[in-house]
């Protein structure tokens, strides 16, 4: 009914360098406010604004499931904040999936495309999916080692939203309701479509959710009447019970709290753990000469220049 995606990419955008002064003031002397926008498929990322340097360090971190690796890219452009005015371009570099993939591990310094001048230091992890519990120890030890303002994830939940039965009306006179489920984990939330006069909706979803500890973390699951924007029933599901169950999966429907009568949420819930290839092809830092060489066309500079 569903597939398991490829695995889970985590991006450092380290620092950039010699980007180019977007700000040239009178005296001829410049300056730029550069911050990088991350994309990789529909999931975009934004770092911090450094202000006044052309040598910024963010030191920023992003992850994302990936669903698909061939064709996908993981996408960067450099950009000056400008508070007057529409931002400046500063440059763009663009890599395969598919080469971060099969590197495991990539620290490098690429140049930014588009422009005259700059360099980018990005370092990439890819994660692959285990159903093994043992790997869960391991990998919250590698992400409690990295220091970062969010905790960075250690598993992948997968939700197969299938259907509802069942459901109350919000009021009697209210007629059926048009259902909408949200699903929210600390400050993750996801949301399904939303199914109009019904009370046995069907709505056949996916959804990712990345997990920082899955032995503590529980999922708040809300069915509402989209009508009437009320609760038409509740229910919280503790993650470390996917822990103890066959292949880290629970297939079975969930009573709905709150509904007065027995109304169920059939989904499917799986685990999956985040394992790098840390421990077997360990990240070398890449001098710049070597990562010009090594990436060899792993950098897709086939962009349409930008328009002005």
């Amino acid at each position: 009914r569903y597939s398991l995606p490829c695995g889970v990419l985590r991006i450092e955008v380290v620092a950039a360098k010699d980007l180019i002064k977007a700000d040239v003031g009178m005296l001829g002397l410049g300056k730029s406010d550069p911050y990088a926008i991350i994309t990789i498929g529909a999931h975009e990322f934004r770092t911090q604004v450094i202000p006044n340097t052309v040598n910024p360090k963010w030191n920023y971190y992003c992850e994302t499931v990936v669903y698909q690796i061939p064709g996908a890219s993981l996408d960067i452009e450099v950009m000056d904040e400008d508070q007057s005015s529409k931002d400046d371009f500063l440059g763009r570099v663009s890599v395969a999936v598919s080469d971060i993939e099969s590197q495991g591990q990539g620290d490098m310094w690429l140049t930014l495309n588009d422009t005259k001048s700059g360099k980018i230091h990005l370092r990439t992890t890819w994660l692959s999916l285990s159903s093994n519990t043992d790997d869960l120890a391991l990998q919250m030890e590698e992400v409690r080692a990295i220091s970062t303002k969010t905790p960075l994830s250690s598993a992948v939940l997968i939700v197969f939203l299938d259907s509802a039965k069942h459901l109350p009306n919000a009021t009697k006179a209210a007629g059926e309701p048009s259902p909408q489920v949200q699903l929210a984990i600390g400050h993750q939330e996801r949301w399904s479509s939303i199914k109009h006069s019904t009370n046995d909706p069907v709505w056949e979803e996916i959804f990712y959710l990345l997990l920082s500890n899955p032995e503590v973390q529980e999922m708040e699951v809300k069915v509402l009447d989209n009508k009437f924007g009320q609760v038409l029933g509740h229910l919280s599901f503790r993650l470390s019970r996917l822990l103890k169950e066959e292949g880290l999966k629970v297939d079975e429907p969930l009573i709905l709290l709150g509904t007065g009568h027995q109304a169920k949420l059939l989904m499917t819930l799986q685990l999956r753990i985040l394992v790098s290839n840390k421990r077997s092809t360990p990240a070398e830092p890449v001098e710049e000469g070597e990562a010009e060489r090594q990436r060899n066309g792993s950098v897709n500079k086939r962009h349409p220049p930008r328009s002005q």
